[in-house]
């Protein structure tokens, strides 16, 4: 067999060269690559965050699910009804521990602020 023969071979892993992609060609020229998988938190807080609507007394308003689940928590509390308020509770101490902290502002009392409290408005501020 001569060179040019071994190289009309086709089968696996070699297929015939007028089906090859050529130098520089993408196999994706359309560039449709695979959606990205939602982690379980994105779709807990995308199923939490999703509008609702809710009927309290006569009067029908959208919230989010969070809120409805809340709500209803604190409907079943005021029933007397000891598991919702065991599991809110749960819930808000969860919240406590994995909520941003807040920034505290505390006045002290001291020269400073004393001389400050002092000091009267001006006149045609709409401030003080």
């Amino acid at each position: 067999m001569s060179a040019d023969g071994d190289d009309d071979k086709t089968g696996y892993g070699n297929p015939p060269k007028h089906t090859r992609w050529k130098d520089g060609e993408s196999g994706n020229p359309k560039r449709r690559y695979p959606k990205r998988v939602e982690t379980t938190i994105e779709l807990i807080d995308k199923l939490l965050l999703k509008q609702v609507e809710i009927t309290v007394g006569e009067k029908s308003r959208k919230v989010t699910t969070l809120e409805a689940i809340l709500f209803r928590l604190w409907q079943k509390e005021v029933a007397g009804d000891t598991r919702a308020l065991k599991i809110r509770l749960k819930f808000q101490e969860f919240a406590r521990q994995y909520s941003k902290p807040r920034i505290e502002t505390v006045f002290v009392d001291n020269e400073y602020t004393a001389a400050f409290a002092a000091v009267p408005p001006i006149e045609g501020d709409d401030n003080g």
